[in-house]
């Protein structure tokens, strides 16, 4: 039997659950058909009671959080919103096309997510059924950088998430059109403009009446490269509030304090898809393989000193590291060796596993990448600038090495 929408949420542990997603967060309430009038704060369970006694059917809350939500008024110009703003969640909205069946969108989804952990040390993405058909993949503002460019974080509300999923579109978006076509297609960008709501987990979904039920993130964890992944296993009766027994996994927050799991990857995005940066990236000079490896006597004093290890920037180092090996004319295996040595040196190495995924990523990708041009602030942001003569003449640490390799 169908569970309504007031019965369930007068439960007291669904109360809690939505009470506590809600936190620093603008609320929108729907009632049936439409949207509910007025101002809505949820500050406490019994919130969420009278709301739902009032004929609340679904809840919504915005990516962004803010100081004040209370304050918030559609009136506010864009500098006022912005002085409110005090973070985002970065929400990838997995919002399957109509010939795409839920299988295709649940390998969608983990596909996304699978990518996302390759590139976390604590891996604190979360994931969510929406309620209907489609997922959300969400992180959190703890793992997110407190700055990027000199620029708090909360200033970089919506571009840094889009660039975000353009960095993400081209890293896997060709090998997932091939299993899925239309993959790409699914991410909904609507997510990424001011003010925009998503269902809140927990939430009722009025047209399923299936609940917008998040994932053990720990779970997650524990089948990452495995085909008894949740989000594989996941089947729609799951989310049957009849189903649910009271027990709240949380989804985004991961526990008090910052973490910064995604700082190195957040940075490594925001140089790739900077403005200029990606035709840079893929260097209009000479992209044909060497014959013979280009070896370390030419390679230029970045590269060198970038090899000797890294305080920071290691997600970053290890974008630069390939591209730069791959367009030298190493051989895979070679560069695999090399970059397990450079992880050695490393103040933090990563697990082997990321390495041998991103050198794998890098030799199936058709395009042609190389490292960033020399103008582009990464390399001063990770301390391995080092100008010498030839590297006034050239613009992209490849063509340094190809004008002093002396096997050419």
């Amino acid at each position: 039997m169908k569970m309504d929408a007031k019965e369930y949420y007068l439960q007291d542990w669904v109360q809690h659950a939505i009470c506590e997603a809600a936190k620093d967060k603008e609320v929108r309430v729907r009632q049936g058909d439409h949207d509910r009038k007025g101002r809505v704060t949820i500050r406490h369970p019994r919130d969420v009671k009278g709301l739902a006694e009032e004929g609340a059917t679904s809840f919504h809350f915005t990516a962004e959080s803010w100081d004040a939500p209370e304050r918030i008024d559609k009136e506010m110009s864009q500098p006022q919103l912005d002085t409110l703003r005090k973070g985002w969640d970065f929400i990838i909205d997995i919002d399957p096309q109509e010939n795409h069946t839920f299988e295709q969108t649940k390998l969608i989804t983990y596909r996304i997510w699978q990518f996302l952990a390759r590139s976390s040390k604590y891996q604190t993405m979360h994931v969510k059924f929406s309620g209907k058909k489609g997922f959300h993949i969400g992180i959190g503002p703890s793992s997110l950088p407190l700055k990027v460019d000199g620029m708090c974080i909360s200033q970089h509300w919506p571009e840094m998430p889009k660039r975000f999923v353009e960095y993400i579109k081209s890293e896997i978006g060709p090998e997932l059109e091939k299993e899925v076509p239309g993959a790409m297609a699914t991410i909904d960008l609507n997510m990424f403009t001011r003010r925009h709501t998503y269902r809140a987990p927990y939430s009722l979904h009025e047209g399923s009446g299936l609940v917008s039920l998040p994932f053990d993130y720990l779970k997650l964890r524990a089948f990452y490269d495995n085909p008894e992944n949740p989000i594989l296993k996941f089947e729609k009766h799951m989310a049957d509030p009849a189903n649910l027994r009271g027990r709240v996994l949380s989804f985004l927050n991961v526990g008090p304090g910052y973490n910064g799991d995604f700082n190195d990857f957040i940075q490594q995005c925001y140089y790739a898809t900077q403005k200029g940066t990606i035709p840079k990236t893929e260097y209009d000079g000479d992209l044909s393989l060497p014959e013979t490896a280009i070896p370390h006597s030419a390679f230029p004093p970045c590269m060198i000193k970038m090899l000797e290890g890294l305080k920071d920037g290691r997600k970053r180092g290890l974008f630069v590291l390939s591209c730069f090996l791959w367009a030298a004319g190493w051989k895979q295996s070679d560069v695999l060796k090399q970059l397990y040595d450079w992880n050695k040196k490393n103040e933090r190495p990563m697990p082997n596993s990321q390495i041998e995924y991103h050198v794998g990523l890098r030799y199936r990708s058709p395009k042609k990448l190389v490292p960033y041009d020399c103008s582009n602030p990464i390399y001063k942001d990770i301390g391995v600038c080092k100008m010498a003569p030839t590297c006034r003449q050239v613009r992209n640490p490849i063509a340094y090495a190809k004008r002093l390799n002396p096997n050419k």
